[in-house]
């Protein structure tokens, strides 16, 4: 017994109609007549090109290429020449009685920094009463009594 299932019933497929041939057609002479008018348009606007913009040259080549040649500078009176450095000159030898010396003593560690002239220092003369600076760590000095004292920064 064959088996028992469901068809879809067949419909017929709808056949264009001569309408839609015709727009078909229409549409695609319309898109290739606004492509050839740009074509148009950009290969008669690209033929003149102002100085300065960059186009591409094109030279056909029906001979080997030759390697090209390049002009030497233009001689002018700002010219130098670049002259080897002669071999350092070969040690000398002479023969001496050496004694070995023990090699200098290193300068004994400051107890303070140097100091940087740009900052000053609390407690040293100033230039000028009412002159305002800063410490060496930032902090704000005014030169009063012709030295200089911290500003209280209220806190």
């Amino acid at each position: 017994m064959p088996r028992l299932g469901y068809e879809t019933p067949c419909r017929p497929v709808p056949r264009p109609t001569e309408r839609d041939r015709f727009l078909v057609v229409v549409k695609l002479a319309t898109f290739a007549f606004a492509v050839a008018v740009l074509g148009a348009f950009a290969l008669l606007s690209g033929t003149t090109r102002e100085a300065g913009s960059p186009s591409a040259a094109v030279t056909p080549t029906t001979t080997p290429s030759r390697p090209a040649v390049i002009a030497p500078p233009v001689a002018s009176t700002m010219t130098s020449e670049i002259v080897p450095t002669p071999p350092p000159a070969p040690a000398t030898t002479t023969t001496t009685t050496t004694r070995t010396t023990p090699p200098p003593a290193p300068p004994p560690p400051a107890s303070t920094p140097p100091r940087d002239p740009r900052f000053a220092v609390v407690g040293e003369p100033c230039p000028r009463a009412g002159t305002y600076s800063l410490t060496a760590r930032y902090r704000p000095v005014v030169c009063r009594d012709g030295a200089w004292r911290l500003i209280p920064l209220g806190r």
